[in-house]
């Protein structure tokens, strides 16, 4: 009596068939927004954050009685916005977005901070001698700010205690603090909040 021996195969098709149904989960799109429109995506602090911070502290500044009674246009010099929160957050985002809406009214002046070395550099390299005397800029000639502008970002993150729950929450606190400080005095003539409190919300069970 023969005995039919079985030999398996392993088949191409169930891998192939398999990577196409995986490769159809990681099909990418691009979708161009308005950046006005309100979004959020998560809990964090994202762009639509950074708009409502800018327009309030930009908003309420101009419209500050103390900033108000300053006798001459205010000249400015910004020290950013310091990171208290635990994530990589780009504050001089902030920062700079404040400059530039505070700037845009008219109601105020700017030092420019960042170009200083750069700026030291090309007074120096004019006064060397290879640029027209006429026409140099000349040592000491910078003009000194009468306020100083800095803000502080901090954050507050608490997560929903252990139990019988379908989903994970957690809520995250932000709070933005600006203040505007008179150099020659050290007296705080602005100083303004923006907060938000966001809750997410996860399913233990998902992808």
């Amino acid at each position: 009596m023969q005995k039919k021996m079985i030999h398996w195969r392993p088949s191409l098709a169930a891998p192939a068939a398999a990577g196409l149904l995986l490769s159809g989960c990681f099909w990418t799109t691009t979708t161009t927004r308005d950046p006005d429109e309100p979004q959020h995506y998560g809990k964090n602090w994202d762009a639509t954050d950074l708009k409502g911070a800018v327009t309030k502290i930009a908003t309420t500044l101009v419209e500050s009685k103390r900033m108000n009674t300053v006798e001459k246009t205010p000249l400015v010099i910004v020290y950013g916005v310091q990171n208290d929160t635990a994530e990589h957050i780009n504050t001089q985002l902030i920062a700079d977005k404040i400059q530039t809406a505070l700037n845009e009214t008219g109601a105020f002046r700017f030092i420019d901070r960042d170009m200083r070395a750069h700026i030291d550099a090309e007074v120096t390299y004019q006064q060397g001698g290879k640029v027209d005397p006429a026409t140099a800029s000349k040592v000491g000639k910078q003009l000194g700010a009468t306020h100083v502008l800095w803000g502080r970002l901090a954050s507050i993150e608490t997560k929903q205690g252990k139990g019988l729950n379908l989903s994970k929450k957690s809520m995250i606190f932000y709070n933005l603090t600006v203040r505007v400080t008179d150099l020659e005095s050290s007296e705080v003539i602005y100083s303004n909040e923006f907060e938000i409190a966001r809750e997410e919300s996860q399913p233990l069970v998902g992808w």
